[in-house]
């Protein structure tokens, strides 16, 4: 089935994370400047847990730019998640390898949304048609018993299911980058997602995340137009 803009499951979804997530990577980063060793630095700001949100956001403050990259302390906890989007997006973020991706074959099974341009331009019968012309050769293609041939028939835009699990360190990048105005609105939307569910469970590693939201998007791309400019004036 389909439905006008996005579907209902698209999206992602915290599964799993550490409570203590915070407390780690402030206890690492306290290890990297000072004497303690790294259990007393844990036992100490597990006693003192005001200071551990003040640490990461000093630490985060730091950065100029997203290419600044926060420092191996943030490898110290780890997020799981469950995504739905469509394949293009997924193809997109799958190919950030260092990090655990686990994948369900591609299948029609999901559903699919119907882009906003294509409603805009007229053509979502077409393809709302195209879409489920695919969908019934796929269910044929799998009937037959090629359960695994049958992927080639399934269109980007059908949704996929799969698990991505990384440290907040990798978050920080996969966030950051797939959130620049110059994404996939299908990925960025993502990005985004992720970078909220964060920053539900983890305010001061949510908060000190570079994410470009929707909104912003006119201003950043303003930035960008004038420092490639700049960049080309100084070449000369």
């Amino acid at each position: 089935g389909h439905s006008d803009g996005r579907a209902a499951e698209n999206g992602a979804k915290l599964i799993d994370y550490d409570d203590y997530g915070e407390v780690k990577i402030a206890a690492a980063l306290l290890y990297e400047y000072s004497a303690l060793s790294l259990e007393r630095a844990t036992e100490y700001l597990t006693r003192n847990p005001h200071y551990v949100r003040n640490i990461i956001t000093k630490h985060l403050a730091l950065r100029e730019h997203r290419t600044h990259k926060p420092p191996r302390a943030f490898e110290h906890t780890e997020y799981t998640f469950e995504i739905v989007c469509d394949i293009g997006a997924f193809r997109d973020l799958h190919r950030h390898r260092m990090l655990t991706q686990q994948r369900k074959p591609y299948t029609t099974d999901n559903g699919y949304a119907i882009p906003q341009d294509i409603i805009e331009t007229g053509l979502k019968d077409e393809y709302a048609k195209a879409m489920d012309g695919a969908a019934a050769v796929y269910s044929d293609l799998r009937s037959s018993g090629l359960s695994r041939e049958c992927q080639y028939a399934v269109p980007f835009g059908y949704f996929i299911r799969f698990v991505m699990r990384m440290n907040a360190r990798e978050a920080f990048h996969l966030c950051e980058l797939r959130s620049t105005i110059q994404g996939h609105p299908s990925y960025r939307y993502i990005a985004q997602e992720m970078a909220r569910e964060i920053k539900n469970v983890h305010p001061a590693i949510g908060k000190g995340m570079m994410i470009t939201w929707d909104g912003q998007d006119e201003l950043a791309r303003i930035v960008a137009e004038q420092r490639k400019e700049k960049k080309e004036r100084e070449r000369g």
